[in-house]
């Protein structure tokens, strides 16, 4: 075998080791890969399970978010539910902190108190509402208060802004804090006014009864007693009521007249409802026999209508006094008291002659009245004032109107102004008010001097404007170059008032202004009209005595500077929001994330907390709270509303409010249904009835609102119900009570006619035993006198009207009877009436009927003898609001020469001067062409009897 050089042996190996090395290398190469392939993969991984935890944690955030929005989407709706709630509730719902401030107002007690929730924000309710009385007993109410949750109740008086005071019922209840202390106080309240006044009347009502001196008896169908009045018990022998619990009607009818009532009465009472006539009565004490007027009746039930019991009301018929006592009441009423006038009053006549006069004080007339008094105008005042006068005189006379002069005199104390009002009085004469008008005359002068000065000041004021105003808010002058710019003009500013021109809403900024101006301030404010801003000054103008006798505003337009300003402030917020945003770009997103987390859970920590706040409110509110669903199915309701129906919620879900309302109601609340549902109303309130789980129907008062959407649709009802049940009784036990009382004064006047008759009839038969025919005149003269009270008060009970009558129609009715009495036939007296369809009450109709009785029977007895024709004149009407005319008079043989009214001893002429006197009232007589009765007086007033 051939060897190798040595050279080539040693190169061989050399390769050998750089293909060792080479593998080596190549090995650690590929472990080097594989290795980073490793790390590679590794960090792969990592990163695919950070990003899947980055991803579970977003999706599980997002999770949060929506539920959080879900949950203050609920919130917010459980918000405007119990918003809406409040805003409609009937009931009075205010909200109080710790410290008794006013935090919650609902619309309830706006409109009952007057205030607006902004005016009472922050303002302690005891300082507000309370009476000072009541103020210290209801904050020990309030302070009892405790921690443990439960309400209390109390009854107190609100004092409204118009200084009216109601009644209300308050239901107090405490919200607590985290730490178990009272937070906040919700009071409920009703208003029971009305309830107080009607119990009170009622109350009254029972106290009239029993107080009436006639006696009134209740009593079952049996005659068994059930009720008499204290006072009736006294003629009859008895001391005290208590006597007369175990007895009958038959106990008090006298032994002769009881077999009458059972026989006749009774069954009257019983089967015809009713019955009246005289029955004597048995003086427990003494037997003796008591005549009584008695009027029976049956007692029905005001629903079913049948017969449930018997009253009687009997009066004592032994004493005839009620018309001798009205008459002396009547006089004891005569004093008369002359109103001072503050200004002077003259009469005077179609000539100008002075007849009367009236002054406070005498040295403010222009003359003493010595010189004045029966002197005509001209012989008084100078020639140029008193041909104004004159010539004003015979206008008032034509026209029958108001006339208003200016004039000026010279007095002691310098010159002064006068205006006189003159006014048509009695035929031919005229009323002349005379006022002072010095000072105003002085202001008006200060006024036009001042004026030229304040125009030029406006011609010479650029770019603005000058007005001058009244104390009464009138523009006088107006004037300026920026009037015109404003679409204004002088023209429609000078004498007009600031509510005539000004909007609402500029006028609620300058009145007050205006009024401080006159107040003696000087202020400067801002004012938008028109697109344009003005800057305004508000000053006052003083008179030479330094008085402030009207007010001035300088105003100058200040748009284009305002608009300056704002282009340079919205440049410099652009500016720095480019600023911030250029700053906050890399940091915004994270920021606005954690808010909008943080503003969630603060909203709906406050959501929260508001809803347990409303939802305590409505489960503890006094008056019933349902919503209904818009198919009128019921949703949900609190423990008012399901004590008042009896249904309990779950029983109430299935129903819909057709289904427990009472049928005579449910088309007008389907009517109202439709209404609201189409937009037509907002919200309705009514009365109707709820057909309770037992049957029976329950009375309520019901205000209803429509929630809507944030887009507008109909959402759900919302019902507050209160139940008006007491209050209906009360209102039928109150008609049932007026109708009773009406029937009893109907019967009072039908007695009080029917006795005068009896004392007529008295009398009639009384004159057939004498002979003496001037002792037969009077008694004929009594009768007539008799019959015309007695005509009024049958007039009254024929009348709808209780307390007043229709006097044509009483005066035709006597003037026949009298005419028929004294034989008279109209072919030989004519009657002229020229009576005015006028209503009297009885206070001034009974006085003014026996004045027209003396008079007419004086004409038919002494102005036409031996048979001769004439006329009878009787004239009656109203000359104003407050006074009436009454003229009676003939054509006949007239007065005597020396007849003298005032002194006459006749009984009929004493009693015709009495009654004018009675009636407050003046008489005239005239004497030409016959006799003239002319009466001028006002209606009296009606006087209560108890």
């Amino acid at each position: 075998m051939e060897k190798l050089p040595a050279a080539d042996v040693e190169q061989t190996s050399e390769l050998q080791q750089l293909k060792e090395q080479l593998q080596v290398q190549t090995e650690l190469a590929r472990q080097a890969e594989a290795q980073q392939r490793h790390l590679t993969e590794e960090l792969e991984r990592r990163v695919a399970e950070k990003t899947l935890d980055l991803r579970r944690a977003n999706a599980a955030l997002q999770r949060q978010l929506d539920g959080q929005k879900r949950v203050v989407a609920e919130l917010r709706q459980e918000r405007k539910f119990m918003s809406a709630l409040l805003k409609t509730s009937a009931a009075l719902i205010v909200v109080l902190d710790r410290h008794k401030r006013i935090v919650r107002f609902n619309r309830a007690c706006e409109r009952t108190t007057g205030y607006s929730f902004r005016e009472v924000r922050g303002k302690q309710v005891h300082n507000l509402f309370l009476l000072p009385e009541e103020r210290e007993r209801v904050k020990a109410v309030c302070g009892r208060i405790t921690a443990d949750g439960s309400p209390n109740y109390c009854e107190n008086y609100w004092v409204a802004k118009d200084g009216s005071r109601r009644l209300i019922a308050w239901s107090n209840t405490p919200i607590l804090n985290k730490g178990k202390e009272v937070e906040y106080i919700i009071a409920v309240g009703i208003d029971i006014t009305a309830r107080k006044q009607a119990a009170q009347e009622r109350e009254k009502l029972a106290a009239l009864v029993e107080k009436s001196y006639d006696f009134i008896a209740i009593a079952a169908l049996n005659g068994q007693l059930l009720y008499v009045n204290q006072a009736g018990c006294q003629p009859i022998g008895l001391a005290a009521v208590d006597a007369v619990s175990s007895k009958s009607l038959l106990d008090f009818v006298h032994p002769q007249d009881r077999e009458f009532w059972l026989q006749e009465v009774l069954p009257s009472i019983q089967q015809a409802g009713r019955w009246e006539g005289e029955l004597g009565f048995g003086h427990f004490q003494t037997g003796e026999l008591i005549p009584m007027r008695v009027h029976g009746f049956a007692i029905e039930d005001p629903h079913t209508k049948e017969t449930i019991g018997l009253a009687t009301v009997s009066h004592n018929i032994t004493e005839q006094k009620l018309a001798e006592e009205k008459l002396r009441r009547k006089t004891s009423e005569m004093e008369a008291i002359f109103q001072v006038l503050p200004d002077l009053y003259f009469r005077v006549d179609a000539d100008g002659t002075y007849l009367d006069y009236h002054a406070g004080q005498k040295q403010d007339l222009y003359v003493p009245p010595t010189q004045f008094l029966g002197k005509k105008v001209s012989e008084v005042l100078p020639a140029n004032i008193s041909a104004r006068i004159c010539s004003a005189i015979h206008q008032v006379l034509q026209t029958g109107e108001l006339v208003i002069l200016e004039f000026s005199l010279l007095v002691a104390n310098g010159e002064q102004w006068y205006e006189t009002r003159l006014l048509p009085f009695l035929e031919q004469e005229v009323i002349s008010i005379v006022r002072n008008i010095t000072e105003n005359k002085q202001a008006e002068d200060a006024l036009k001097r001042s004026e030229k000065l304040y125009r030029t000041l406006v011609e010479n004021f650029p770019n603005g404007a000058v007005i001058l105003f009244d104390r009464d808010f009138r523009y006088t002058i107006a004037d300026g170059q920026e009037l015109l710019a404003a679409g204004l003009s002088k023209e429609n500013l000078e004498g007009k008032t600031l509510w005539e021109v000004v909007s609402p809403k500029n006028r609620e900024i300058l009145e007050p202004k205006y009024r401080a101006a006159l107040a003696g301030e000087q202020n400067t404010f801002e004012l938008s009209y028109a697109d344009q801003i003005y800057s305004m000054t508000a000053l006052p103008v003083r008179n030479e005595k330094g008085e402030i006798f009207a007010g001035m505003v300088v105003s100058q337009n200040i748009t284009e500077r305002k608009q300056a300003i704002s282009v340079l402030q919205q440049a410099k917020q652009e500016l720095e929001i480019r600023v911030e945003e250029r700053t906050s770009e890399l940091k915004i997103a994270n920021v606005l994330l954690r808010q909008e987390i943080a503003e969630r859970l603060r909203v709906e920590a406050a959501l929260r907390e508001s809803e347990e706040r409303f939802r305590s409110i409505f489960d503890r509110a006094a008056v019933g709270i349902a919503q209904v669903l818009l198919s009128g199915q019921f949703f949900l309701a609190n423990q008012k509303f399901v004590d008042i129906v009896d249904y309990t919620v779950a029983e109430l879900q299935q129903k819909t409010f057709p289904q427990i309302t009472h049928p005579d109601d449910l088309t007008t609340n389907l009517a109202y249904y439709r209404q609201i549902s189409t937009g037509e109303i907002h919200n309705y309130s009514m009365e109707k009835r709820y057909i309770r789980k037992d049957g029976l129907a329950v009375w309520v008062n019901m205000t209803v609102s429509l929630l809507r959407g944030n887009t507008g649709e109909p959402k759900y009802f919302i019902l507050v119900v209160e139940d008006i049940s007491d209050r209906k009784q009360v209102e039928a036990q109150i008609k049932a009570s007026l109708q009773e009382k009406e029937t009893l004064l109907k019967e009072i006047h039908h007695r009080v006619k029917n006795n005068m008759q009896v004392i007529s009839s008295l009398l009639e038969l009384q004159s057939q035993s004498v002979n003496d025919d001037q002792t037969i005149a009077l008694f004929r003269e009594s009768q007539h006198r008799i019959h015309s009270m007695a005509l009024i008060h049958e007039q009254l009970y024929q009348s709808e009207h209780l307390d007043i009558i229709n006097f044509a129609e009483y005066i035709e009715n006597l003037a026949a009877n009298l005419f028929q009495s004294f034989g008279c036939t109209r072919n030989s007296i004519h009657l002229n009436l020229q009576v005015s369809k006028i209503f009297l009450n009885i206070e001034t109709a009974i006085p003014c009927g026996l004045i027209i009785n003396e008079l007419v029977s004086n004409s038919l007895k002494y102005a036409f003898p031996k048979g001769n024709k004439g006329q009878i004149s009787i004239i009656f009407g109203q000359a104003n609001s407050q006074q009436f005319h009454l003229k009676i008079g003939d054509n006949g043989v007239g007065l005597p020469p020396d007849f003298d009214i005032e002194n006459a001893e006749t009984l009929g002429l004493r009693l015709v001067r009495i009654l004018t006197r009675q009636l407050k009232g003046i008489l005239e007589v005239d004497r030409h062409n016959g006799t003239q009765f002319t009466i001028t007086f006002s209606k009296l007033n009606y006087r209560r009897r108890f």
